[in-house]
């Protein structure tokens, strides 16, 4: 079928050449190298899949453009492309698709002349259409037939929706088509599965120094070969910072082959890709899976990737992964596994060199969390300093909230809930059990409740995700306050638990520790922390394995709960979670 079509259709490389206009004028070949093969399987392929695995804000979403515009002239048919949301949609058609459309004379000419036939979301030419629909719209997944469908950073799709998409081309038995533009997917999802089976075609350059042709890889920790630049404490400036002006000096790709070091050159980064093909490194893979695959070392300055790693491995010592996933998964385009970057055992060491309640002048906040059982609490307090590390200054059960209160006050810990007169509050106490009791206790006495939800983190009004949601005020239904008549009210955050216990395992993980317990703090603590592991399970549909937290057989996890809790109090204070240039100096996140 494919030499058919080389015969009938002309070559989409050829077409965009003669009739598409880019920003920088007519559609040059040069200028792209990377998108030639992708673009040209992406025409010819009949009754199977096209995907192209790259780096973000390159040429992945500009190839799906192309193929519909181009079959839009060649073929035409019933063409969809998807994308996650309807606003990422409409942001797409405005400043992308519209403005390319109508640069591209061939295909404005066959619209037919109704002002209905093109409008934001759709274009209707003779004998067929281009709709965009979003993936994350559940009718758009289910309702219309298509033959011909590109479908834009799947990897963020949730299980399943891709057979759903794929479900719309089965009126065409043998003449679908899809093809996915992605970042790097999720290890063990829908799409790593298509990469698994697939061609996996990657980019290689020929080396400088022997002429052999290699993929570009990253190993910056490798004996041989990958990137490679300044590390350790040549990275690092006098103040334990980053030392920015080292590692970009000291960027070079060393070739896995020979040994031979490559510095970074744009021109010569160029002149390789002109010469550069895909090789499939999977050769007995399925033809009707076609997937392509590059990462930024291709293309982006890799002074910047190396820095932006730096930051991504700090980020992960103040407990963040955000970064290191962004990197992996956008810039290497490589499988997102968090188990690779956390521990897996079954008993981590964390005793520090210090006994309970001794002084710390590191410290800057101090928080007490509180487990809630049916007749008692286990509080635990821990100091925090502004490097994101933290000792465990006190953690006991009591049977009381008075107990709770006169800690507090021991350590000058604020009490003074949700009045704006006061000095804040560092008490939060669970209310997944006996909430209503629990919101009145803490209402009673200037605490905050924390509620745990598995979910994913949340999304704030600035645009970013953290693990805790916005306060919410409830009202805990005591009447009035006697002196002033105002309304008895609890401050309450919502939660992310498995963020926090990704969270606690990877500060746990860190070298040197920097999350750490009393040596004294007792045997009943130490087995309560370990109380959660993870551990590693089988699908038992693929075979393959993946990674779970599991709480041990016998072990309670009150300890652990209020451990985690604080990990959520640190990052309200932006202790955790986010890059020390963003932290404020009363400790808020900017």
């Amino acid at each position: 079928m494919t030499d058919l079509l080389k015969l009938t259709q002309p070559d989409p490389v050829e077409w965009c050449s003669n009739n598409i206009q880019l920003d920088y004028g007519k559609f040059d070949r040069e200028r792209h190298p990377l998108l030639i093969e992708p673009l040209r399987a992406g025409a010819m392929m009949r009754g199977g899949t096209v995907g192209i695995l790259g780096s973000v804000q390159h040429i992945k979403t500009l190839c799906a453009q192309l193929l519909q515009l181009y079959r839009a002239h060649t073929a035409p048919t019933r063409q969809a492309h998807y994308d996650l949301t309807k606003e990422s949609l409409k942001e797409l058609s405005d400043d992308k698709f519209q403005p390319l459309l109508k640069n591209t004379r061939a295909v404005m000419d066959t619209l037919p002349a109704d002002r209905k036939s093109q409008t934001t979301f759709y274009t209707s030419m003779p004998f067929g259409f281009i709709r965009l629909a979003s993936a994350g719209i559940l009718a758009h997944r289910n309702s219309k037939t298509f033959e011909f469908v590109s479908a834009d950073e799947s990897w963020a799709y949730d299980a399943s929706w891709l057979k759903q998409i794929r479900d719309r081309t089965t009126s065409y038995t043998w003449s679908w088509s899809m093809f996915l533009p992605t970042s790097g997917q999720t290890a063990g999802s829908e799409l790593d599965d298509l990469w698994r089976e697939s061609t996996q075609r990657t980019w290689h350059v020929k080396c400088d120094c022997c002429g052999e042709e290699i993929p570009y890889e990253w190993n910056p920790d490798g004996d041989i070969g990958g990137m490679k630049f300044a590390s350790g404490e040549e990275a690092r400036t006098a103040d334990g910072g980053i030392n920015y002006d080292n590692i970009r000096e000291s960027v070079e790709y060393e070739c896995q082959l020979c040994g031979g070091r490559m510095p970074w050159n744009p021109a010569d980064v160029h002149r390789r890709n002109l010469a550069g093909r895909y090789i499939s490194m999977n050769p007995d893979g399925d033809a009707k899976i076609d997937f392509y695959h590059y990462n930024a070392i291709a293309h982006h300055p890799w002074t910047d990737l190396a820095v932006m790693w730096h930051q991504a491995i700090a980020a992960k010592s103040r407990g963040s992964l955000d970064e290191l996933e962004n990197i992996v998964r956008k810039r290497f385009c490589q499988p997102w596994d968090e188990t690779k970057y956390i521990a897996v055992s079954n008993e981590v060491e964390s005793a520090g060199d210090y006994e309970l309640g001794d002084p710390w002048p590191e410290a800057s906040h101090y928080f007490c969390t509180v487990d809630v059982q049916k007749d008692h609490y286990y509080m635990v307090i821990r100091a925090w300093a502004r490097n994101a590390e933290s000792r465990l200054i006190f953690a006991k059960k009591v049977v009381s909230d008075m107990h709770i209160v006169e800690e507090c006050e021991r350590w000058g810990i604020a009490q003074d809930g949700i009045d704006p007169a006061g000095k804040g509050c560092q008490v939060f106490v669970d209310g997944n059990y006996n909430t209503a009791e629990v919101q009145r206790i803490c209402a009673k006495n200037g605490w905050m409740v924390l509620r745990g939800n598995n979910c994913k983190p949340f999304r704030h009004a600035d645009g970013t995700y953290k693990m805790y949601g916005d306060i919410q005020y409830i009202d805990t239904w005591q009447g009035t306050d006697i002196q002033n008549g105002a309304v008895k009210y609890v401050g309450q955050f919502q939660y992310s638990v498995p963020e926090t216990r990704l969270r606690l395992a990877t500060l746990r993980d860190m070298e040197p520790q920097i999350w750490t317990h009393a040596r004294d703090i007792g045997v009943n603590y130490i087995n309560q922390i370990n109380s959660w592991i993870q551990v590693a399970k089988e699908d038992p549909r693929t075979g393959r394995v993946y990674y779970d937290f599991k709480r041990a057989r016998g072990r309670a996890d009150h300890y652990y709960d209020a451990e985690r809790m604080n990990l959520v109090c640190a990052a309200m204070a932006g202790l955790i979670g986010v890059d020390a240039g963003k932290v404020a100096p009363d400790g808020s996140e900017t």
